[in-house]
């Protein structure tokens, strides 16, 4: 026979059993659908797949002209406005650039080393991202051994590139606007 003050006990247990379970049922059930629901997640965060375009530049003649880039040459790329495009899939990513002087389009796997070919030599780089707003490619010219890259920063109206090589005090930027689809 159970007396009064064991049958409190047992109630007072199982209540707190139903209560922590009840507790875990909401916890689980707000984790998967709000923390890792891909919708919430995104949503807060700017996309980087898109298309940009061009609209102004910061440095980008002292930058060309401290890594090497003819006068000529250095004209030509301040005065172009190219139209960016961004697509990721998977862990693959694709960034075109198209303007009217050359399309230059490159696919490559994220976090893992790929070859650039610049119009006078090949670098070996490798694309990350990081912070979920930024693309950070680092890049090694193999004849130099000299460092470069680029930090593709997006909002949800732009994505500033900035340019940095070893040689150049200053990195360049340059601006894009996101084209609305």
């Amino acid at each position: 026979m159970i007396d009064s003050a064991d049958r409190k006990e047992s109630w007072s247990a199982v209540r707190n059993s139903i209560a922590q379970i009840l507790i875990l049922i909401v916890f689980k059930r707000y984790y998967k659908e709000v923390k890792l629901n891909p919708q919430n997640y995104h949503s807060k965060m700017p996309p980087i797949q898109g298309k940009y375009q061009h609209y102004k530049n910061e440095n980008i003649d002292d930058y060309f002209s401290a890594v090497g880039v003819p006068f000529m040459g250095r004209k030509m790329m301040s005065m172009s406005s190219p139209l960016m495009e961004i697509n990721v899939d998977g862990e693959q990513m694709t960034i075109k650039n198209s303007s009217l002087l050359r399309t230059v389009e490159y696919t490559f796997k994220i976090g893992e080393e790929y070859e650039e070919k610049m119009p006078n030599t090949s670098i070996k780089s490798i694309t990350t991202i990081e912070n979920d707003n930024e693309v950070v490619t680092n890049s090694i010219i193999p004849q130099t051994q000299e460092k470069c890259g680029r930090h593709y920063l997006f909002t949800d109206d732009e994505c500033i590139v900035t340019l940095t090589h070893e040689k150049a005090k200053t990195p360049g930027k340059r601006y894009f606007r996101r084209l609305k689809e």
